[in-house]
């Protein structure tokens, strides 16, 4: 990913013509003169800059990434025919000039809180959560963007005298309502609001929680339908999953948990339950149920509203995470969130950099 850099007014000359083909660009100025001056570059900084010449046909815009290459004063790099255009020959006098470009204007709308694309979202989907949740209607979940309520993209960029203070900062997530009890019987005839947890009378028992989109006041609607999330065991034992997105799968990216733990909401059980905590890998594959905490007994628990740490001296980064019941409560409900926190990292390698993300406006 290119990281975006603006100046004011800034218009350059070339001196040379030049080809398709070429990326060095001299100029009639000396660069360190003229408006692109405060821009202090590092690797991966950028400037959009548009080429026009009376005498050609259209226009063509390119990405400055250097200026004053090699110590040259009136040079400058550039990748040519970005934003769908073509690169083309132009001659001596065409004027290059960091103007307003439609990539530009689509890049910042999508840093609004309200773009789709433009705001980290939670990731906590998988195949045991089967409810309305963003990525269903293809969301797109930007990486290294900050998440809330899921693992946080977290920016990994600064040059070596300074880092945003952002990259120094834990995200946190928590689940959907969970039951590590015994869950209610649905009743159709009630009302329920977010956060309930029922259990299908029928066979095959299964377990829903109802997520917060619902309508207040309205009549349930049918388990399965609508914004109940199904939370009973997966074919692999799991009653949650944390994961990456379908296809964000860049072997330098990692969630480095610092705490994991549970939080009940509603307490009537005359057993304590036990939980375990592991580890998928990035296509959301079992890696180990019991790698970062192993059938933990929820003993500290003797009430609503409390809460209990599962892990907190976790040396790993994983991929994704997954939540299991190894022994339900018995005698009635322990309700409730599990809830993790830690770092994302990603390293960034020369293996893992191309492939996995595009420049900022999507181009190949």
């Amino acid at each position: 990913m290119l990281f975006e850099r603006y100046v004011n007014n800034a218009e350059v000359t070339l001196q040379s013509a030049i080809t398709t083909s070429d990326t060095d660009l001299f100029l009639t100025e000396d660069v360190t003169a003229t408006a692109l001056n405060p821009v202090k570059f590092v690797a991966l900084y950028f400037l959009r800059a548009t080429l026009s010449h009376a005498s050609v046909t259209g226009l063509e815009i390119v990405y400055i990434t250097s200026l004053v290459t090699g110590g040259v004063a009136n040079k400058i790099q550039v990748i040519r025919g970005r934003e769908g255009t073509t690169a083309k020959n132009w001659p001596v006098g065409t004027k290059i000039q960091c103007r307003a470009t439609a990539g530009m204007m689509r890049k910042l709308s999508a840093q609004t809180l309200f773009d789709q694309i433009g705001y980290g979202i939670s990731i906590a989907e998988g195949a045991n959560v089967k409810a309305y949740h963003p990525t269903k209607f293809n969301q797109l979940l930007a990486p290294h963007s900050w998440a809330v309520g899921g693992i946080p993209m977290l920016v990994e960029r600064g040059v070596a005298d300074y880092s945003p203070m952002s990259s120094g900062v834990e995200g946190v997530g928590a689940s959907c309502s969970v039951e590590l009890g015994v869950a209610p019987n649905y009743d159709g005839g009630t009302t329920y609001y977010p956060g309930a947890i029922v259990k299908d009378p029928s066979p095959p028992y299964t377990v829903y929680s109802m997520n917060t989109g619902v309508d207040l006041g309205a009549a349930a609607p049918a388990l399965g339908v609508g914004y109940w999330s199904e939370v009973t065991k997966d074919a692999n034992g799991g009653i949650f999953r944390v994961g990456f997105e379908s296809g964000f799968d860049d072997p330098d990216a990692w969630f480095y948990p610092s705490e994991i733990g549970f939080i009940c909401d509603a307490h009537t059980a005359t057993t304590t339950p036990t939980v375990s905590v592991g580890e998928l890998d990035a296509a959301g594959a079992l890696v180990s149920l019991t790698s970062l905490a192993s059938a933990a007994a929820l003993t500290a628990i003797d009430g609503a509203h409390q809460r209990v740490v599962l892990a907190n001296n976790i040396k790993k980064g994983v991929r994704g995470l997954i939540f299991s019941i190894d022994t339900a409560a018995t005698g009635g409900t322990f309700k409730g969130r599990f809830y993790w926190r830690g770092l994302f990292i990603c390293s960034n390698t020369a293996a893992g950099w191309p492939t996995a993300y595009p420049n900022p406006d999507g181009e190949a």
